[in-house]
């Protein structure tokens, strides 16, 4: 459902399929509704660039190849911009995620694994939560 919004905020929501179609599907979503809703170009960059870690990541190891959907939910206001990623794949609570290091993982010649360290860097506020057998992730950023 999308609703018609006001420029300097509101809702939309679309629900995508949990593979490369529905990551580019909702990656176009992501961006076109965050500058709808009057993100800044800065926001807009820094929750796309997060929205597209947390779904490769959702893709590849919380579906892990099988077929799947998410709800993708677009929230603006004056004070901060949001998305939200309602899942039923299995339970994965990114706030538990113990980063390796990366030394680390230098030694180790580990590539990849800086997704959610990317996610956390760019976010003000990340939560998780799983509800029903859901995950449902939020992604803050405030307006700047």
């Amino acid at each position: 459902m999308t609703n018609e919004t006001l420029p300097t905020g509101g809702t939309r929501e679309i629900q995508v399929s949990a593979d490369i179609a529905g990551l580019d599907k909702g990656r176009d979503f992501v961006v076109n509704s965050l500058l709808d809703l009057g993100a800044d170009s800065e926001t807009t960059f820094a929750l796309t660039t997060s929205y597209l870690e947390l779904f490769e990541n959702l893709i590849n190891h919380g579906y892990s190849g099988r077929a799947g959907r998410a709800v993708v939910e677009i929230e603006a206001d004056e004070k901060a911009a949001k998305i939200k990623v309602i899942d039923t794949a299995r339970e994965f609570n990114i706030l538990e995620y113990k980063d390796p290091g990366q030394l680390d993982m230098i030694k180790r010649g580990i590539t990849g694994k800086m997704g959610i360290k990317t996610i956390m860097a760019l976010c003000d506020e990340v939560l998780y939560s799983r509800e029903a057998g859901r995950n449902k992730y939020v992604l803050c950023r405030n307006r700047r």
